[in-house]
């Protein structure tokens, strides 16, 4: 995505469409080109669940293709929703919307519709009308749930939906109130109970409570039930790799060398992600200091 450019979002979406469909490329099934611990988990669900009687349908949700199913023949790429990172995909373009312009671009690349994207469900509601049945657990880190919001929302206009579509997201904050008891809790209280890093906390709470079912329904009110049930540790966040001032400084400054409108919380955050420490306090003090000089430099 960074080898993109493009002035604005739509000059973006264009070239990056037009990449998609002409560029050379191998393709592969989805499920074997991501990695990482949160899709390792996500992609044996399928297999773990089975002897309880549960039959799970995986589906994508790709900052490159839209939604897509792990078997889809995609090439390889890089982009993403995460604020900070090299690929993000507004990297270098001034919005006042961040949040409105990641839901365009889900639209935008949802779109497509060529080749194998052609095929299946190509965003949430589609699923909605082609399983409707079917409940459904949407596990998403915040980023990523907040650009497909529009299409949640939609959904849980329905009744049925209403009853049986659970969002699994840590740090995502309802700030409008509208997904209530859909939004599961989820925060890093839960780790000692899941196991594993923050960076699949998502995917690790999904597996306890569909696990913990063990073969009943899904329901909103079944899983909220479970959740309540989960032991909260008193620390958020486990205990990472100290760094020094310098090093924090180092990071910060590669890190908004990458995405010049990176904020200090969503530094932090990537950072964390990395299993690295520092306080949010002392964090933001050298981020100001990094940001206001225009190199590394950390005064004591």
């Amino acid at each position: 995505m960074h080898e993109i450019g493009g002035p604005d979002l739509k000059t973006r979406a264009k070239r990056w469409r037009n990449n998609v469909g002409t560029v050379t490329a191998p393709t592969y099934p989805a499920r074997q080109l991501y990695i990482g611990d949160h899709w390792s988990i996500a992609r044996g669900l399928a297999q773990e669940l089975a002897p309880c009687g549960m039959s799970i349908r995986l589906w994508i949700c790709s900052a490159g293709y839209g939604l897509i199913s792990p078997d889809a023949a995609i090439k390889s790429y890089r982009a993403t929703f995460t604020p900070g990172e090299q690929d993000y995909f507004a990297a270098g373009i001034t919005t006042s919307d961040a949040s409105g312009a990641a839901r365009s671009w889900w639209r935008e690349i949802c779109s497509i519709r060529e080749g194998v994207l052609t095929v299946g469900p190509r965003n949430l509601c589609e699923i909605g009308e082609s399983y409707p049945r079917t409940p459904m657990l949407i596990v998403l880190s915040a980023p990523y749930l907040d650009a497909v919001l529009e299409e949640v929302a939609d959904l849980l206009r329905s009744g049925f939906w209403r009853d049986h579509l659970a969002i699994i997201s840590s740090g995502f904050r309802d700030r409008s109130g509208q997904f209530g008891d859909n939004l599961l809790p989820c925060d890093g209280r839960m780790q000692m109970a899941v196991g594993g890093a923050l960076t699949s906390l998502n995917v690790r709470l999904a597996r306890l409570l569909l696990h913990t079912l063990r073969g009943a329904r899904p329901s909103v009110a079944n899983l909220r039930e479970l959740c309540s049930k989960i032991p909260a540790s008193e620390a958020q966040r486990s205990k990472g790799q100290m760094m020094s001032d310098m090093d924090v400084a180092r990071f910060i400054t590669r890190t908004i060398t990458r995405e010049p409108h990176c904020s200090h919380t969503a530094a932090l955050r990537h950072l964390r992600e990395l299993n690295k420490a520092c306080e949010q306090s002392r964090f933001a003090r050298i981020f100001k200091q990094v940001s206001a000089s225009g190199k590394g430099d950390v005064h004591a």
